[in-house]
């Protein structure tokens, strides 16, 4: 269940980050266990990829009574979830029926700090390509983020070159026209049109 963002900036003591927290969890489920994603990935938290048995174990996973899993907990779980993978590329189901197949939960302080981690990788990529991406309006910042969250670095910068360009650019009412995404709901893509049409609107005043 979503928070406030009151409530994420009293977790993670800023309000800027838990601001770009709050605009990725609009569209990212907030799982507190373990699930497949759509491509039938290992995921937990807010679209927290887990990729392998080790990265489970790095996460601080509890159980149902409050204390730390165990390695071996924590191994049976993933491999448990994991084994579901193709028949969930097959037929994807949601996050939510993968409830009660494993006790094992991350509290939400845990899965705003890990969601607080991404974010600064993405972050760290999208400086990369974008040097400028620190002085851009908060509103275009959280549509780069949802846009690399979403289809990753590599897809982002070669499927959509108008995009990248008018970014670059800085001219925000031609990146939202381009902005469009097949593989997620419409309703996101017109949110992301909206942030970037909202900062041409705004005269793209930048980030703070």
């Amino acid at each position: 269940m979503p928070s406030t963002l009151q409530r994420k900036i009293a977790i993670l003591k800023n309000a800027a980050v838990a601001g770009k927290v709050h605009a990725f969890e609009e569209f990212e489920s907030n799982v507190p266990y373990m699930y497949l994603d759509v491509a039938g990935q290992v995921t937990v938290g807010i679209g927290h990829a887990i990729l392998s048995e080790e990265a489970a174990c790095q996460l601080p996973f509890k159980s149902a009574d409050g204390t730390p899993a165990s390695r071996e907990v924590i191994v049976a779980a993933f491999k448990k979830i994991h084994s579901g993978r193709q028949a969930q590329r097959e037929k994807a189901k949601p996050a939510s029926s993968f409830a009660g197949l494993t006790d094992l939960i991350l509290a939400e302080t845990d899965i705003y700090r890990l969601a607080q981690q991404d974010i600064a990788s993405h972050e760290h990529l999208l400086r990369g390509k974008f040097p400028d991406y620190d002085r851009y309006p908060a509103a275009v910042q959280e549509a780069l983020l949802d846009m690399i969250f979403s289809m990753g670095l590599n897809k982002l910068m070669t499927g959509y070159p108008r995009f990248v360009a008018a970014v670059r650019a800085q001219d925000w009412a031609t990146a939202a026209a381009h902005s469009g995404r097949r593989q997620v709901q419409g309703s996101r893509n017109l949110a992301i049109a909206g942030k970037l049409r909202s900062a041409a609107g705004n005269g793209a005043t930048a980030a703070r």
